[in-house]
């Protein structure tokens, strides 16, 4: 009898426990609550027109004899078409990687005036930058930046008296500063300045006067003003 009474009692205490146990199952299987995923895009696109105004400065040596330290180049200054993209690795560091090529024409100047036309050459100067973008308002966003270049030198023609042109590809250092103006979530204009640290070797030849090899270092460090559109994914 008081086994059975004992039974009794333990049935009937699972039984009333029966409904808080279910419960908690419920609230274990109850699926968690996903925080809205965030609309940040790392990447944005500019399409800008690209000035590059070299320094005009250089050495220059007629058969091994320097002629000047300084101001006997005159390199052109050109404006073309050119892409970025940057990605954004937070909301406010970045890098942005820039494309695009420029002609220019290099000619002797001051003493050396009466060479002429030295040679013509595309200059390739894609440019990696690491940049730190400021918030000032939600539309206003100016930014610095720092990096490497690494320039070539195409297409090399010599021009006037010279016979053969060359440039040497070579490294170089940028600084950089601008500002993208939003109008909305994606598009905006952009304004941006950069300065190119670039002193390239050249070589040049001309057979007048029993021949006579020209040859430096172009001290061109140009500097790179853009204006255009931007576009943020």
């Amino acid at each position: 009898m008081k086994a059975l009474l004992s039974a009794t009692l333990a049935l009937a205490a699972l039984t009333s426990a029966l409904p808080a146990f279910a419960a908690d199952l419920g609230d274990v299987r109850k699926p968690a609550i996903v925080a809205p995923a965030s609309d940040f895009n790392p990447w944005m696109i500019r399409f800008r027109a690209l000035g590059v105004i070299p320094d005009d400065k250089g050495s220059v040596s007629l058969n091994g004899v320097r002629q000047s330290s300084n101001g006997l180049l005159d390199v052109s200054n050109s404006v073309v078409p050119e892409v970025d993209i940057t990605y954004f690795v937070t909301r406010n560091f970045a890098f942005e990687l820039i494309a695009g090529t420029t002609p220019h024409n290099i000619k002797g100047k001051g003493g050396l005036a009466a060479v002429g036309t030295v040679g013509r050459s595309w200059l390739l100067p894609p440019t990696l930058t690491a940049q730190y973008h400021f918030h000032l308002t939600d539309s206003i966003k100016p930014y610095v930046g720092a990096g490497i270049n690494y320039t070539f030198f195409l297409n090399e023609k010599a021009k006037g008296i010279f016979t053969t042109f060359d440039v040497k590809n070579t490294f170089g250092f940028a600084l950089q500063a601008g500002v993208d103006i939003m109008l909305d979530k994606h598009w905006g204009i952009n304004f941006d300045v950069k300065k190119l640290f670039l002193e390239p070797k050249y070589r040049a030849y001309t057979p007048a006067l029993g021949g006579v090899v020209a040859s430096g270092k172009a001290k061109l460090n140009p500097w790179l003003i853009a204006a255009g559109v931007t576009y943020k994914f």
